[in-house]
């Protein structure tokens, strides 16, 4: 079924009919409207005031057929009738209940007027309405735009809800508003506008899918998948969304799509060292396999072990980390493990200059039938136009609800047009194209992109065979001389492939509060395609507005700029001195590429949430990337100033202006040489005074920005890097480095660290932790803060332009000038209040250490060289802050980061907690984070408070619970947090328990009223291990080893090694811990054959020590010393053990034979610094190797330190407090005990057999032990205690005996009263019973009456829940009839479901009459009445 049946939306001026045919409008307005516009235009003339009347108007836009009945046939047509048809006649019904279609006449039906069952389908917009009513509106969204050309500034065209396609782009031209009154392209009323560049797939029921086998050898798919043919009008596809979700190109190695697996590095193949790169655009290179080389990081199979034949597919090629391209592979056999490619020479200006590197390529393949072996992978095939898909599971792609395929780029493209808005809109497999590519006449200024929605907006078409071009999303000036005034705002931008994800250029661009998220998942750099399908009519007064003024073929893209090298946003501009480009709270998060956002001179990034970047590509740059600025710059746009010289062609360009300057000579075709000398040389030209000032410059101001979680394993970019363009040290001719920059309250975490260079910078109050190494390197890690200098000759701390080194002197006139600092790297910055976990093995700053001066000297190795760093701190960072792991960077209370303002956060208001990023309309960005562990047990909660345009949240509602079932059926919130910015709430102590998962939600109220429910968080405590104190070393320590060796006889010098013990540096502290003394003891070693010929040694390596030799050493040994038990060896013993046999075993403490033991601690460092090892050797001098060997049986070491007392009694302090407060929290609310059970509501026994005589007592039962605390999570139970011992078998106990059975009582005799006494009586009790009937009646009625009101109660609620279902039915009703045309059937159907519902409403009221009747006259029936009579019994009382 076609999309018009549905309701779906045309935009290209006209219906689309049978066949796919386009019919256009005429475009020109109607009569009346031309009427209305040439009144008003006379009266503004007449008047004098051409302005005062002028009144913005709206214009609507619907695009959805009507709600009249039309047939829908999916099973089968006649007479030849077209599948794509929106007009259709239904036949009469054959046999089996299927009715044929037939085809209608444009005049109307051709079928027999009997049949009375067809429809002529209707679209309720038409392009000859005048659109000023919601009931008149335009259908096409091209016709609205036109109509705005004709109206005041200020109008608006407002979208009705639907489907609009984008078969043919709209266009935006000439249409100029004003910045007050802009014109806007809108959403109305916020309604699901869907901009969509697909195509269903199954749109003709007589497609239909079917199974294709697996024939690999052949040439086809690697497993069985579904297939199906296109139909000849179906373009080409080149995406493919099953259900909304995007299926990727079938692709080896494989990844997929909806675990975002095709993010991960370790998914690509690895190219060998032997692979070749040839730069050249004739000669092919190759890419030779590594599946388990060296340099290989994937695990599987191998190219050549694969099978497939990769010939003809496409190659995505990381080529050297910095650049990836996409190339058909030339050539490839089966089986084997490498394959040709050659570059385009469209690739050839970038790809000429890499620098290959074999080592680090990685690759992968797509876009071929036998690559397709893995589930949501698909394949076109243009030869034979089918579509191969692997779905999941295998399912049957008939069953899915919705199969499209993108055939359209651009939606909406627009150019020479000013002050123009796009506002709530949302775009599916399609963009918007808004560029000025031209001179000033082709410009846009002014453009607003607000709340837009893009999702898969723009991927590369290498599915068709197109590698070269990229047609990504773009809002573009390339004229940068004056303030732009382009705006990005609160927009979504999702699956893009493209890099950028968005093209941008100009003057001043702002993007704010926009989300970026899973783009670009090849890295893939390629030509932007600009198309030309700009209308070419100057003219805009023009009424040719057919198709043929408009070139739409990808073959005709223009060549304007490149990608740009893995960066998800670089704005080709920069900004003025009073109009900076503007980043701010922005989110982008698992993004593909490496590089993040770029900028240029004059530019404010702020509150900006950069994480998850996995680094397909690696090269040099930042997440957030500053480029340098010139030497010399003047006026409000920073523009460069250089000296006069001869080859200038902008000054210089005929022969006659180059002889009139001194030095300059003229070689026929251009003027080379010098006019005067250098400049900033004796008697040379001086560039103005404030161009090295700050008085043209803005400088790239980064704040409050949070950049965490970028590194990869081919990736070693920094978090934060304000860089140099890479020229030589020459303001001159190009950048030289970033100045008067400024880095503050930046906080970077698992990056590889904040990389400055440049002068003048202001760099405070930035946090860094977490800070990687080089990829692939082993060495230390880079230093969380790295600013570069002219004097550092350190390679890891260096600058580029080092004033003794050869670039500098080679530039004496632009580089490290006497005179002028912005000459010399690194000078003049201020560098103040940085905390920093590692920089140059410095530490400073901290509770224990407050003084910083030792940090602050690592900023500066030239005196003066910045000014005066400090408050900067290292290596204390995680002692000063709450819990950074956790994203809480405030400082303790009572901190020295507080008390010196280190760090990006403070405590100004406790109840306010700045979180970067983009804002939603629900509380986003959790604190805690989402699934957090090892919490804090004092941590608050934090979060993004909500958004929505045009309102600001007034409250946000606290919901805290246990578990997720307690936290739905909260009712009444935890807390309530009043005011826009208020964030910070604190956890109820009952909640707060050690390893107990929390879960918790923010609603947000607006100022409008509207409430946002939050989305559900959680996150769980620290266990109480965590907490524990470090405890010191003791005095004495002991490192045991407990194996068993056996050490056989003629045992010599080549294997005299038994064990090794590892002493770690616990007394690395060598200020607090002397080395006292050292003893080695010996466990168990017995010699069945005699010690005579046993030697003992120790060693560390170049020292031993004898410790015990037999100087008998006879063989056969004599003596009858045959054990060593608890033998130890120390210098303070006062003998060794006797040389001759003497009494066995020797225990207790002897001297060495030789050397000393104190002597293997100063050798071995044992137990300071990096600590060391101690090795046992057993020598045996038996010479026959035969024989029942030794055995030795564990060995110790035990070293002793004095000092360290005063830190083992803070240790105890802390840790008697650390075990009260433990006793008290498993005392608390969080581990209380269960309650005890309730007693036994079980019926009593049934009476004992008779007595029988008292058995003996029983033993009394052992003692039970006494309760034991609750377990500490994270600790192993403990292990119960022994049962006690049973007692002897005894006969079992006899029943007690019963008391015997009481006897009935003895029945009483009743005594008869007088007789009037007994009246009296009677009737006393008469009127007693009446008064108590009628007291129930009363009750009864009331009841009655109590329980009417509520059932009238219930049944009005019940009405209205009725009525407003019913009308919420009936809006969905009208909505669908609005998409989906009401069959004939259909109607006859509802009716007879209204008539069935009306007979049982009757049948129901009047089963309520008759049960109300019998309720009121149940009395009156005979036998009713016999069964309310009461037998009169008399009473006991009356009977005495």
């Amino acid at each position: 079924m076609s999309l018009e049946c549905r309701g779906n939306g045309d935009t290209s001026g006209g219906a689309r009919g049978s066949g796919g045919r386009v019919v256009t409008s005429s475009g020109h307005l109607p009569s009346i409207y031309s009427a209305h516009v040439s009144v008003t235009f006379l009266l503004l003339l007449l008047s004098g005031f051409p302005r005062v009347l002028a009144v913005p108007r709206s214009f609507y836009v619907d695009p959805n057929l009507s709600t009249a009945n039309t047939c829908q046939c999916r099973l089968g047509y006649r007479n030849g009738a077209n599948a794509n048809s929106p007009q259709l006649c239904m036949g009469p019904a054959e046999s089996g209940g299927r009715r044929p279609c037939y085809p209608l006449n444009q005049n109307g039906p051709s079928c027999d007027p009997d049949w009375r069952l067809c429809t002529t389908l209707q679209y309720r917009g038409d392009d000859t309405n005048d659109g000023l009513t919601i009931n008149t509106p335009f259908r096409t969204v091209q016709r609205c735009i036109d109509a705005l050309k004709a109206s005041d500034p200020g109008s608006e065209c407002l979208l009705r809800e639907g489907e609009y396609n984008c078969d043919t782009p709209v266009f935006i031209e000439h249409l100029h508003g004003t910045a007050a009154q802009p014109y806007v392209i809108k959403a109305y009323q916020k309604e699901d506008v869907k901009w969509v560049g697909t195509k269903d797939v199954t749109e003709a029921p007589s497609r239909v899918w079917t199974w294709t086998p697996a024939n690999l050898a052949g040439g086809g798919a690697a497993r069985g998948h579904w297939s199906i043919e296109l139909p000849a009008d179906f373009p080409d596809p080149w995406q493919l969304f099953v259900d909304g979700d995007m299926y990727v190109p079938a692709r080896w190695p494989n990844a997929r799509w909806d675990d975002k697996s095709m993010f991960d590095e370790t998914k690509w193949a690895n190219g060998d060292e032997s692979s070749n790169f040839v730069a050249s655009t004739s000669t092919p290179s190759t890419m030779v396999d590594s599946c388990c080389g060296t340099n290989a990081h994937r695990v599987g199979e191998s190219l050549a072990a694969s099978g497939i034949d990769a010939t003809g597919a496409s190659a995505i090629l990381n080529i050297g980390m910095q650049y990836t391209y996409a190339v058909p592979v030339l050539s490839h056999a089966r089986g084997a493990g490498a394959f040709e490619y050659q570059v385009s020479s469209l690739q050839w200006d970038m790809i000429k200059n890499i620098d290959h590197n074999s080592k680090l390529d990685t690759y992968y393949l797509e876009n071929k039938l036998e690559l397709l072996d893995n589930p949501t992978e698909w394949f076109y095939d243009m030869t034979t136009r089918r579509i191969h898909v692997l779905t999941s599971n295998w399912a049957n792609p008939n069953t899915f609800t919705r199969i499209q395929a993108r055939v359209c780029d651009y939606a909406i493209r627009g150019s020479k047009s000013s002050y123009v808005t796009l506002k709530d809109m949302q775009f599916f497999g399609t963009t918007v194209f808004m560029a000025a590519l031209g001179s000033l006449d082709d410009d846009i200024r002014g453009i607003r992109f607000d709340s837009l929605q893009f999702n898969y907006p723009s991927t590369q078409k290498r599915m068709i065979g197109v590698h070269d071009w990229i047609h990504p999303s773009a809002l573009y000036r390339k004229d940068e001389t004056s303030y732009d005034e382009n705006v990005i705002y609160n927009c979504t931008f999702f699956g893009s492939e493209t890099d950028p994800v968005i093209r941008t250029g100009g003057l001043g661009l702002r993007v704010e509060n926009s989300c970026f998220s899973y783009c670009d998942w090849t890295g893939v750099n390629a030509q932007t395609c600009f198309p030309p399908g700009i209308r070419l009519d100057p003219d805009p007064s023009s009424a040719d507005h057919s198709l043929s003024t408009r070139d739409l073929s990808t073959a005709a893209c223009t060549t304007k700029n490149w990608g740009s090298m893995a960066h998800f946003l670089n704005p080709s501009g920069g900004g003025s001195k009073t109009n900076p480009l503007t980043i701010k709270r922005c989110t982008f998060s698992n993004m593909g590429q490496t590089g993040g956002i770029r900028v240029k001179k004059n530019s404010h990034v702020e509150l900006n949430h950069i994480h998850t970047i996995h680094g397909l590509q690696g090269a040099l740059g930042a997440s957030i990337q500053g480029n340098a600025n010139n030497l010399f710059e003047i006026d409000e746009r920073s523009h460069t100033w250089y000296p006069s010289l001869c080859d200038d062609e902008n000054h210089i360009d005929n022969q006659a202006q180059c002889q009139s300057l001194n030095g300059c000579t003229w070689d026929g075709t251009q003027c080379t040489g010098y006019p005067n000398p250098k400049p900033l040389e004796s008697g040379g030209e001086y560039p103005p005074t404030l161009s090295y000032t700050n008085a043209y410059r803005y400088g790239q101001r980064l704040i409050r920005n949070w950049v965490h979680h970028t590194r990869s394993t081919r990736s070693y970019k920094r978090g934060v890097r304000m860089g140099s363009s890479g020229r030589p040290c020459n303001g001159r001719y190009g950048d030289t480095w970033p100045m008067f920059g400024e880095a503050t309250e930046n906080v970077l975490w698992q990056t590889s660290g904040m990389a400055v260079r440049g002068n003048d910078h202001v760099i405070q109050r930035n946090t860094v932790f977490g800070t990687g190494e080089d990829a692939g390197s082993t060495a230390k890690p880079y230093p969380d803060l790295l600013v570069e200098n002219w004097v550092d000759s350190s390679e890891e701390y260096s600058g580029r332009c080092i004033c003794a080194a050869t670039r500098c002197t080679s530039s004496p006139e632009t580089c490290c000038v006497t005179g002028i600092d912005t000459t010399f790297e690194g000078m003049n910055n201020v560098i103040r209040g940085n905390a920093m976990e590692y920089f140059k093995g410095l530490a400073g700053g901290g509770a224990s250490s407050t003084s910083t001066s030792a940090v602050d000297a690592g900023f500066d190795p030239a005196t003066g060289m910045n000014i005066a760093p400090s408050a900067n701190s290292a290596n204390v960072l995680f002692d000063e802050l709450r819990d950074p792991n956790n994203w809480d960077f405030r400082p303790k209370s009572g901190s020295n980061f507080l008390a010196a303002n280190i760090g990006a956060y403070d405590l100004s208001d406790p109840a306010e907690y700045w979180i970067p990023g983009c804002r939603k309309y629900r509380a986003s960005t959790p604190i805690p984070p989402m699934d957090a562990t090892d919490v804090k047990i004092d941590a608050d909660l934090m979060f993004l408070p909500g958004f929505e345009d045009g309102s600001v949240p007034a409250k946000h509602y606290i919901y805290i619970a246990s578990s997720s079932a307690e936290l739905d059926a909260m009712t009444t919130p935890t807390g309530t947090l009043t005011g826009e910015w208020k964030n910070v709430f604190a956890v109820p102590a009952d909640l707060k328990c050690r390893d107990k998962t929390v879960y918790w939600r923010v609603d947000t109220e607006m100022g409008t009223g509207s409430v946002y429910r939050g989305e559900t968080w959680t996150f769980t405590y620290e266990a109480w291990l965590n907490e524990a104190p470090n405890k010191p070393p003791d005095a004495c320590t002991t490192y045991t080893d407990s194996n068993v060796y056996a050490l056989p006889r003629g045992a010599g010098e080549a294997n005299w090694e038994v064990s090794t013990i590892t002493i770690p540096n616990d007394y690395s502290d060598t200020s607090t811990h002397t080395f006292q003394s050292m003893k080695v003891c010996v466990t168990n070693l017995q010699y069945n054959s005699g010690l005579d010929t046993i030697q003992l040694r120790f060693g560390t390596g170049s020292e031993s020590t004898r410790a015990f030799q037999n100087e008998n050493n006879s063989d056969p040994p004599s003596g009858s010393d045959t054990t060593l038990q608890d033998t130890c060896f120390t210098d303070t013993a006062s003998t060794s053990i006797p040389s001759s046999s003497g009494t066995s075993p020797f225990t207790g403490d002897w001297l060495p034979k030789s050397d000393t033991i104190n002597e293997l601690q100063a050798d071995g460092n044992l137990g300071v610094a990096a600590g060391g090892t101690i090795s046992l050797g057993v020598k045996n001098h038996a010479s026959s190797a035969a024989g029942t060997p030794a055995i030795l049986t564990g060995w110790s070491v035990t070293l002793c330190f004095t000092g360290g007392d005063a830190a083992r009694a803070a240790w105890q302090t802390q840790d008697d407090a650390y075990q009260a407060a433990k006793a008290a929290d498993l005392a608390g609310p969080c581990y209380a005990q269960a309650p005890p059970p309730p007693p036994s509501t079980s019926p009593s026994p049934p009476p004992s057999p008779p007595p029988s005589p008292p058995p003996s007592p029983p033993p009394s039962p052992p003692p039970s032990p006494p309760p034991s605390p609750p377990s500490l999570p994270g600790a192993s139970p403990p292990t119960p205690p022994p049962p006690p011992p049973s007692p002897p078998p005894s006969p079992p106990p006899s029943p007690p005996p019963s008391p015997p059975p009481r006897p009935p009582p003895a029945r009483r005799r009743t005594r008869l009263l007088p007789r009037r006494r007994r009246r009296r009586c009677l009737q006393l009790h008469r009127r007693r019973r009446r008064r108590r009937r009628r007291r129930r009646r009363v009750r009864r009625r009331a009841l009655r009456h109590r329980r009417q009101a509520r059932r009238y109660r219930h049944r009005v609620l019940r009405l209205h829940r009725h009525r407003a279902r019913r009308r919420r039915r009936r809006r969905r009703s009208l909505r669908a009839r609005r998409r989906t045309p009401v069959l004939p059937w259909e109607i006859a159907r509802r009716r007879h479901r209204v008539r069935r519902v009306h007979r049982h409403r009757r049948r129901r009221r009047r089963r309520r009459a008759r049960l109300l009747h019998r309720r009121r006259h149940r009395h009156r029936h005979p036998l009713r009445r016999a069964r309310h009579r009461r037998i009169l019994l008399v009473p006991r009382l009356c009977s005495r």
